[in-house]
C-alpha cells in the first residue's frame, strides 16, 4: 500500500483563511491522514569515543577491548558504531516492536528516526516517511516521540496538562479544543482520572501506568501519523504494561497511527499483539519481520523455541552477548555475527530492500511546519505563564517560597535590629542591615530558582525538541510568571520592614529601598538560571551561585571594607558586582541630612565619635553615592536585563546543541 502524495504548498494556501482547528491546520490532510509509512535503508550511526585512561594519567594509551569493541584508550579519533546497516519497512497503521538487550541500539534507532541524535554523532543511510526524505520539519509535521521519562508538571490535572499543551500547539476554537481533548482522553482511557493531579516523585497523584498514558496522550493531540515510544512499559507492572501495549495496538488499528516502540522484557501474551518485530544486538539486526514468522525463522537456523517458553525472551537471549567471562563472550559474539549475517542473506531482508522506495518515486517537495496553525508567540508566552502559575499555586512549599520567604527574612532581621537610633552605634547597625538587604535577596532568589526551576527546565527541554515553541519564548513566559511574585514578596518585605525599623522618612527613599530589594532578588534568580543552564546538576548550580554571591558581597558592597582602600585591581573588580550599585543607592537615600549624637565620655564603654553627620559618613565611605544615584539605578536595571538575557541565550544554545 503506497501512501498518497499531497501538494503541501496548495494545502498551506487553502488553509490560511479559516479559524477553527480543522481550517487552520495548514497540513490538515497531510498530518491527520492515515498512519505514515516508514522506510529505513542501510542506517549506520556512530558516536565519538571519549578519552579514557584506566591508569588516570593524561596521555597514557593502552590497547584494550570494552563491550566487545576494540579501542585504544586515550585516543578519541575513532567513532564508536551504535547501529550498523539497519533497514526496516513499516506500512501505514503497522506496529513494530524493537527488542534487544541493553546497549543494543534500540533507543538510538528511535533517536535517528526522530532526528534527535547526540551532538558530534555521525549518521549514514536514508530514512523516508511517506516516501519523503526525513527532516526535522517533516518529523514534527508527521511524527511524535514519547521518550522513556515522563516530564509532566506534577500539580496539574490530567485535563489541564492536555489543555495547556494543545493551546501551545494549535490555535483553534474553544469547541474544537475541548473536542480534541475529550477524544484523546476517551482513546487512552483517562476519563476516570481527568480531574486528578498528575503527581510525581514527591507528589501523590495518578498511577505510573496512567501517567505514562498521559505522556502518550500529549503526543496524540495532533494525531501523528508516526508514533515513536521508548520503552513505554518501563517501570510498570506486567498487567499494566500489557494493557498499555494492547491499547497502542488498538490505536494503530483504529486510528491508523504507525507505531514503533522499544520494549524491555515483554510478556508472552504480547507476542501476537505486534505486527512486526525487530531484534537488535550491538547495533546489528538479527531479525526484522512479521511476528508470526519469528519462531519459524529461528527454528530454521537451529534455534527452536522450547515449549512453554516466551519466544520474545528466548530469542532476545539467543541474540545477546554474554560478557560475564571471556570465553562465553567470544562464543556469543560469534553467534550474534552468524545470526546477523544470516539475516542479511534471508528472504526477510530482501523483502525489506524491495519495499524501499525507488529514487524516482520519492517526493521532493519541502514540508515545513506552518506557523499560522500555531498560536502566536505572545499567546504562547502567556499560556506558559498561566501553566506555571497554576502548577505553583497548588505546590504549597513552592508557593510559600515564592510569596513569603522574603517576609520571613524581614521579620527575623527586624527582631535582631528592632528600631534604629541616631547614635554612633546606629551607623554600624545601618551598615549591617544594608549588607543583609543587598545579600539575602540574592540568596533567596537563587534558592527559589534552584528548587523550582529544574522541573520546568525538563519540561522545556522536551517541548522545545517537540517543536511546541522556541527557548526564548519559554524564558519570556517564565519571566511573566516570576515577576508578580518577585514584586509582591519584595514590596511586602519593604513595606513591613522599612517603616518599622525607622529608616529615612521619605517616599523616594522607600521606593529606592524597594527597588533595590526587587532588583537583587531578581538578579539572584537570573544568576541561578545561568548556572542551571551551565550545570545540569542543581546542587552544583547552587554551590557555584553561592560562591559568586559571597565573593561579590565581600568585595563590592563597601560595608565590610572601604573600596578606596583596596588595591587598584580589586577596585576595578567592584564594578562587576550588583552589590556596589545597590549599596550606593541605599546609603544615598538614607544618610544625607542625618545627625549622629556622640556618647558621653564618662559613660560605660563609650563609642568613639567618628561621624557627626550622615554626610560625613558618605564623604568618607561612599563619596560619589549621591552624584552617581541615577547611574546606579541604570546599572541596576541593566544587571536585571543583561543577566536574564544571558540566561536566555545560554538555554537557547543548550537547546540548539540538543536539537543537533
Amino acid at each position: 500500500m503506497e501512501s498518497p502524495k499531497f501538494d503541501v504548498e496548495a494545502q498551506i494556501q487553502s488553509s490560511s483563511s479559516g479559524s477553527s482547528c480543522e481550517n487552520r491546520e495548514a497540513l490538515a490532510d497531510y498530518t491527520a491522514g492515515p498512519g505514515a509509512s516508514l522506510h529505513v535503508s542501510s542506517l549506520n550511526y556512530f558516536v565519538k569515543r571519549h578519552k579514557t585512561s584506566k591508569s588516570g594519567c593524561l596521555g597514557c594509551c593502552s590497547s584494550t577491548k570494552k563491550n566487545g569493541y576494540s579501542l585504544v584508550e586515550g585516543i578519541d579519533d575513532a567513532d564508536k558504531p551504535i547501529l550498523r546497516n539497519v533497514s526496516l519497512h513499516l506500512q501505514p497503521g503497522g506496529m513494530l516492536a524493537i527488542l534487544g538487550n541493553s546497549g543494543s541500539g534500540k533507543t538510538s534507532l528511535l533517536d535517528c528516526i526522530a532526528q534527535r541524535t547526540v551532538w558530534g554523532s555521525r549518521q549514514t543511510g536514508t530514512i523516508y516517511v511517506d516516501h519523503r526524505p526525513l527532516t526535522t520539519a517533516l518529523f514534527r509535521a508527521r511524527g511524535a516521540y514519547v521518550m522513556q521519562d515522563d516530564t509532566l508538571l506534577p500539580f496539574l490535572t490530567v485535563r489541564e496538562t492536555l489543555s495547556y499543551v494543545l493551546r501551545l500547539r494549535l490555535a483553534c476554537s474553544e469547541q474544537d479544543h475541548e473536542a480534541k481533548i475529550d477524544q484523546v482522553i476517551q482513546d487512552l482511557g483517562l476519563r476516570a482520572v481527568q480531574s486528578s493531579v498528575v503527581g510525581g516523585t514527591d507528589v501523590r497523584g495518578i498511577s505510573g501506568g496512567e501517567r505514562r498514558r498521559v505522556s502518550i496522550a500529549v503526543q496524540l493531540l495532533v494525531e501523528p501519523g508516526l508514533l515513536l515510544l521508548d520503552e513505554p512499559t518501563s517501570g510498570l507492572d506486567s498487567h499494566t504494561a500489557h494493557h498499555l501495549v494492547v491499547m497502542l495496538s488498538q490505536l494503530a488499528a483504529s486510528k491508523r497511527h504507525t507505531v514503533v516502540l522499544t520494549i524491555h522484557q515483554p510478556r508472552s501474551d504480547m507476542f501476537h499483539v505486534f505486527d512486526q518485530i525487530m531484534i537488535l544486538s550491538r547495533g546489528d539486526t538479527t531479525y526484522c519481520g512479521p511476528a508470526n514468522q519469528l519462531v519459524d525463522y529461528f527454528t530454521a537456523l537451529g534455534y527452536p523455541c522450547p515449549a512453554y517458553t516466551n519466544p520474545l525472551d528466548e530469542y532476545v537471549d539467543v541474540c545477546s552477548i554474554d560478557t560475564r567471562r571471556t570465553g562465553t563472550m567470544q562464543t556469543s559474539m560469534a553467534t550474534v555475527q552468524e545470526l546477523a549475517q544470516a539475516f542479511k542473506q534471508s528472504d526477510l531482508a530482501q523483502r525489506i530492500t524491495n519495499a524501499l522506495p525507488e529514487p524516482d518515486s520519492l517526493s521532493t517537495g519541502s514540508v515545513e511546519v506552518v506557523r499560522d496553525r500555531s498560536p502566536t508567540w505572545i499567546s504562547k508566552v502567556f499560556t506558559m505563564a498561566s501553566r506555571m502559575n497554576m502548577n505553583l499555586l497548588r505546590a504549597r512549599t513552592g508557593m510559600q517560597m515564592r510569596a513569603f520567604q522574603m517576609l520571613l527574612f524581614g521579620v527575623l532581621l527586624f527582631i535582631f535590629i528592632l528600631r534604629l537610633k541616631n547614635d554612633q552605634r546606629s551607623i554600624q547597625d545601618r551598615s549591617g542591615v544594608f549588607y543583609q538587604v543587598i545579600s539575602a535577596p540574592l540568596f533567596i532568589g537563587m534558592l527559589t530558582a534552584v528548587a523550582l526551576f529544574p522541573t520546568l527546565r525538563s519540561s522545556m527541554s522536551r517541548e522545545v525538541r517537540d517543536g511546541l515553541y522556541y527557548t526564548p519564548v519559554f524564558m519570556l513566559g517564565y519571566l511573566v510568571h516570576i515577576l508578580p511574585f518577585t514584586l509582591f514578596s519584595s514590596v511586602l518585605l519593604s513595606s513591613a520592614f522599612y517603616w518599622a525599623t525607622g529608616f529615612a522618612n521619605s517616599a523616594m527613599a522607600f521606593v529606592g529601598f524597594s527597588l533595590v530589594v526587587i532588583a537583587t532578588q531578581f538578579v539572584g534568580e537570573a544568576i541561578a538560571l545561568i548556572m542551571l543552564a551551565l550545570f545540569h546538576d542543581a546542587n552544583m548550580a547552587n554551590s557555584v551561585s553561592a560562591l559568586v554571591f559571597s565573593f561579590t558581597a565581600l568585595l563590592c558592597s563597601g560595608f565590610l571594607r572601604n573600596i578606596d582602600s583596596m588595591p587598584k585591581v580589586l577596585q576595578d573588580f567592584t564594578y562587576m558586582g550588583v552589590q556596589k550599585y545597590a549599596s550606593e543607592i541605599l546609603v544615598a537615600h538614607e544618610y544625607p541630612g542625618l545627625t549622629f549624637t556622640c556618647d558621653d565620655v564618662n559613660s560605660t564603654s563609650p563609642v568613639p565619635c567618628r561621624y557627626l553627620s550622615g554626610d560625613a559618613y558618605l564623604a568618607a565611605n561612599f563619596p560619589n553615592a549621591v552624584n552617581d544615584l541615577q547611574r546606579n539605578y541604570y546599572c541596576l536595571v541593566g544587571y536585571c536585563v543583561g543577566l536574564y538575557a544571558i540566561a536566555m541565550i545560554l538555554f537557547s544554545l543548550r537547546s540548539y546543541v540538543k536539537r543537533r
